[in-house]
């Protein structure tokens, strides 16, 4: 009845709705398929990742701050949802009260630098996915491998990345940061007992709206064209 346009609405509607709630369903969709080697010899995929949530057929766009744990394409589970503004990160992993060292502006200014991190894969080529990738995982676990040459004046190294991060949280609207982390006692389809924890960056509300007002004007538009055609 409403067309292609009037169907990718409702499933942005029923995408946003779910990234708003307390829990979300999560399906693991696939990395961004670069894999550069890292310090410690490992390949691991960095960069954006893709995921279903709340069984939308719309993917998401997730970023990785969890080297301790893994995820495999087709896996599933249940992710309590932070924002975090909230003020309340105790269902995270690296919350105050989970990581000794973290109160709560240490935990949410950590999760700053993650988020700012994320931001930078769209604006940096490939070759420097590598650093950025290894320095969310370092802000989180300083034990997780960096990339070489490790370097602070190369962007394609973790020691630039972490510089970097620290110098610019502070532009991050954490109200825009979402974090989804696996919730209590729920497992992976696999049977794993744990999977990483993922960011989402929201858009603003204001952008929503926007995105969702043209989508209905083209769907009108649209149906208009073809009221006329039939009279």
């Amino acid at each position: 009845m409403f067309g292609r346009s009037g169907k990718l609405l409702a499933a942005l509607a029923f995408t946003s709705v779910g990234l708003f709630a307390s829990t979300v369903t999560m399906k693991f969709n696939a990395g961004s398929g670069v894999a550069p080697t890292l310090a410690d010899g490992s390949a691991d995929q960095v960069g954006p990742y893709t995921a279903f949530i709340n069984g939308s057929p719309l993917t998401t766009v997730i970023f990785c701050d969890d080297f301790s744990d893994s995820v495999s394409p087709g896996e599933s589970w249940t992710a309590n949802l932070t924002i975090l503004s909230s003020g309340n990160l105790s269902n995270t992993l690296y919350g105050p009260g989970l990581i000794a060292s973290h109160n709560l502006a240490y935990a949410t200014q950590l999760y700053d630098e993650v988020a700012w991190l994320a931001l930078q894969f769209a604006n940096n080529v490939q070759a420097d996915w590598g650093g950025i990738q290894s320095a969310m995982w370092q802000i989180m676990n300083s034990s997780a491998p960096n990339t070489n040459p490790n370097v602070a004046s190369s962007p394609t190294s973790t020691a630039y990345w972490l510089l970097q991060a620290a110098a610019n949280f502070g532009h991050v609207n954490n109200a825009n940061v979402e974090i989804l982390t696996l919730a209590s006692g729920t497992k992976t389809s696999t049977g794993a007992s744990s999977v990483q924890e993922f960011l989402v960056l929201t858009p603003e509300p204001a952008t929503y709206a926007l995105f969702g007002s043209g989508l209905i004007l083209l769907s009108l538009g649209t149906f208009r064209r073809r009221r006329n055609k039939s009279s």
